[in-house]
C-alpha cells in the first residue's frame, strides 16, 4: 500500500502505512522537540557564513540567518542525542564544510527561478535543505533511504517553517523510474554518495530535458570522470567540472570540485 495524505484543518497530515518500507510526504508539518526546547546555536556559526558568503556578494536576510541557526541547532542536538549525522559539528565546520560547500552550487551552476530540483541521497539534508534556505523559490524534493535521516530533514523543514518541499523515503536506483519522478526534475544533486560510475546512472533518470546533474566531488574529481566516461555516453550526459574556492576555509583557501552533467536529448 501507498501512504497518503489527508487535509485536517487546512494542515496537511502524513499517514503511515507498515505494510510499505518507503513513502512520500509533502509539508509543512508542526512539530516539536522532544524536550520542547532546541539548544541555542552560537553565533559564531552565522557570523561565519555571513562573512564568507560576502566573498561571492550574497547577503542574508535575518529571515535565512534564523532559518541557518535553527538548522545547526538541531544538527549539533541530533548529532549529540540521537545518531551520528556528521563529524563536522564546531561553527566553523558547520558554517563551511556543510553550509558554505552546499550553497557552493550557486557558484558551479545556473539555476533558474523556480525550477525542481531532486537532492539524492541527502543524509542530513545537504545540499538541498542549505540552497532551499537561500533559494526559497525553488521546488525541492529530499531522497534518502535512512528513515532516522529523513526525520531529522523533516524536524528542519518544520522547525524552519519551510514550505514547498517534498520528502521522499527510498532508494535512487528504484525511485527514479516511477511515474512522477522520472524525468521530473531540472536540477539533481548529490554530495558525497558514491562514485560516479555509479552515481550517474541513478541520478540521470530524474533530469528533464535539458536538466542538470551535480555531483560535489574533491580533488579527485577529473580521474573519476574518466574511469566513468564509457557510463556518461550511454547515459547520453555531457559533462564538465568546475573547481569552486571556498572562503574562509584555509590558506589557500580549499577547492571543492563540483561536476556537471547535462542529458543532451
Amino acid at each position: 500500500m501507498q501512504p497518503r495524505a489527508s487535509r485536517r484543518n487546512h494542515e496537511l497530515v502524513p499517514l503511515w502505512y507498515s505494510s510499505s518500507a518507503y513513502g512520500r510526504f509533502r509539508w509543512p508539518l508542526r512539530l516539536e522537540s522532544s524536550s520542547g526546547v532546541l539548544a541555542a546555536m552560537p553565533s559564531d556559526t552565522i557570523s561565519i557564513l555571513e562573512t564568507a558568503l560576502a566573498e561571492w556578494d550574497i547577503v542574508l536576510t535575518d529571515r535565512q540567518k534564523e532559518q541557518f541557526s535553527d538548522y545547526a541547532d538541531l544538527l549539533i542536538e541530533w548529532n549529540a542525542s540521537r545518531m551520528n549525522l556528521t563529524r563536522l559539528t564546531a561553527p566553523q565546520d558547520i558554517a563551511i564544510g556543510h553550509f558554505l560547500d552546499s550553497l557552493a552550487v550557486i557558484r558551479a551552476a545556473v539555476i533558474r527561478p523556480d525550477v525542481r530540483l531532486i537532492d539524492v541521497g541527502t543524509g542530513a539534508g545537504f545540499p538541498g535543505l542549505p540552497i532551499k534556505i537561500l533559494r526559497p523559490d525553488l521546488r525541492l524534493t529530499l531522497l534518502e533511504g535512512t528513515a532516522k535521516k529523513l526525520l531529522f530533514c523533516q524536524t528542519v523543514v518544520n522547525r524552519c517553517r519551510m514550505t514547498d518541499i517534498e520528502l521522499i523515503h527510498g532508494r535512487a536506483e528504484e525511485t527514479g523510474t516511477k511515474a512522477g519522478f522520472r524525468s521530473a526534475y531540472d536540477i539533481v544533486t548529490a554530495r558525497a554518495v558514491a562514485p560516479m560510475s555509479r552515481l550517474m546512472p541513478w541520478a540521470a533518470p530524474f533530469l528533464s530535458r535539458g536538466g542538470t546533474f551535480v555531483a560535489w566531488k574533491g580533488p579527485g574529481a577529473a580521474e573519476e570522470m574518466e574511469q566513468a566516461r564509457d557510463v556518461a555516453g550511454r547515459l547520453r550526459l555531457r559533462w564538465r567540472i568546475v573547481p569552486v574556492a571556498l572562503p574562509l576555509s584555509g590558506e589557500p583557501p580549499r577547492v571543492h570540485q563540483y561536476i556537471l552533467c547535462q542529458r543532451e536529448d
